[in-house]
């Protein structure tokens, strides 16, 4: 059922995109839902940036950006799955990055679809990917649009070169004309030498839980979330506590002081002498990252 999701051509794109939104029902795109199922996630037809009844030809920005986000996922591709490459294969594992980099590079025949699902016949190598994508007579706005949900899964959620970030962030000099892309075709702006995320990227980001329903960064938000709980427990820590942790910051021993806060915290709130509970359980114990930040505070 899978290779059926496979287009080489606009006209085909389009038939084939109206055929899934018909026979399919809509889709749960609840993305633990999918892995557990091991559904192949690009196959549901989620939802897409772009309505395919409309023109679906890009225009000269868009066809720009496809050219070259077809280029860098097939780079992810190859340097992650090229090493275990059999016969000109590749094999995606079944994981979402790999399935949504190799299905995108389905659409725009640089790879092919095996016999089943996980397997991708490169067809053309990566030192070919952008003379191929500029020989292509056309690219459809639905190959556009996997080619950038494959390019944020994998350089957004798994690699992390990019953020996915509602603040403006840098961008690494191999990914500087991508980002000029970006923004010329609206999903991102330049902030002098940054760059920021727009909300025409926000289906995209909200596919892979990268925002939430209300169009925030869940890691900002949890970032934000720790540091408001390391504020109140450096508010909250009795000086006796306080002391000898800072006496072991003192000597730079952070290990040290990491063990003597971890001690004295019982799951809710410090405790003036070690806590001797059971802690196996992992309920009583200081989140790391919100105890580093804790460290910082009272260092």
């Amino acid at each position: 059922m899978y290779g059926k999701g496979i287009v080489h051509s606009a006209d085909e794109a389009d038939l084939a995109s109206v055929n899934l939104n018909v026979c399919l029902p809509a889709p749960r795109t609840d993305l633990y839902f999918l892995k557990v199922l091991q559904i192949p996630i690009s196959f549901l037809a989620i939802e897409r940036l772009f309505d395919l009844t409309e023109e679906t030809h890009l225009n000269l920005p868009e066809r720009q950006l496809a050219n070259e986000l077809a280029y860098l996922v097939a780079d992810k591709m190859w340097r992650d799955l090229g090493d275990e490459a059999t016969d000109g294969e590749v094999w995606n594992i079944g994981q979402s990055n790999y399935e949504a980099g190799c299905y995108a590079l389905n659409l725009v025949g640089v790879y092919q679809q095996g016999k089943h699902y996980t397997v991708h016949k490169v067809v053309v190598p990566l030192d070919g990917v952008r003379q191929h994508m500029a020989s292509l007579a056309e690219v459809s706005k639905d190959a556009l649009n996997e080619l950038l949900s494959a390019f944020i899964e994998n350089y957004v959620s798994y690699e992390g070169t990019l953020s996915g970030g509602r603040r403006s962030f840098l961008v690494n000099k191999n990914l500087a004309r991508v980002a000029d892309l970006l923004v010329a075709n609206s999903f991102a702006e330049k902030q002098e030498d940054k760059f920021r995320w727009t909300e025409k990227i926000g289906p995209i980001m909200k596919r892979w839980y990268i925002w939430d329903e209300n169009g925030e960064c869940r890691a900002e938000r949890e970032q934000e979330l720790r540091e408001e709980n390391a504020a109140k427990m450096a508010e909250t820590l009795p000086w006796v506590v306080r002391r000898k942790a800072v006496a072991a910051l003192n000597k730079r021993d952070h290990l040290t002081a990491m063990r003597i806060l971890s001690n004295h915290w019982n799951g809710e709130q410090w405790t003036s002498f070690p806590f001797t509970g059971k802690k196996s359980d992992g309920h009583n114990a200081i989140d790391l990252r919100t105890l580093k930040l804790l460290i910082l505070k009272l260092g």
